[in-house]
């Protein structure tokens, strides 16, 4: 899937009970990084912040990436953007407007890298959309 602009990787999508288990990590982490590290984001459609209880974790990518679903976005942000923490180098990152945008933007990544991720081309495929 799709993780962020010019990004591929396999994500798991999370059940439940790992999105709380990670959420209730992140938040432990958060705190060593406003200690260590100063804000997260200066993109002011974020919150600026390394944890927010108005975030919501659904895929992550051997939890170096997380990707969250942001009811609680900056100023310039929209309830229920996409967004993405990202470990080494630590940050926080926008990376759809909606979920479903987020779908569209890694259908389409697959689509323009078809070969990386059938192992050969796809034969017929201009029909199947018609």
């Amino acid at each position: 899937m799709f993780q962020r602009p010019g990004f591929v990787d396999a994500l798991d999508f999370l059940t439940p009970q790992q999105s709380i288990a990670q959420a209730q990590a992140m938040e432990k982490r958060a705190q060593r990084m406003w200690d260590l590290a100063g804000p997260a984001s200066d993109d002011r459609r974020l919150t600026g912040r390394w944890w927010h209880a108005g975030w919501q974790p659904f895929a992550s990518f051997y939890g170096d990436i997380v990707l969250l679903i942001d009811h609680h976005p900056g100023p310039e942000g929209s309830v229920g953007q996409v967004i993405a923490h990202v470990h080494d180098p630590d940050h926080i990152s926008w990376i759809a407007p909606s979920f479903g945008a987020y779908l569209q933007a890694a259908a389409d990544s697959m689509d323009q890298d078809r070969e990386e991720f059938l192992n050969g081309p796809l034969e017929g495929a201009e029909t199947l959309g018609k």
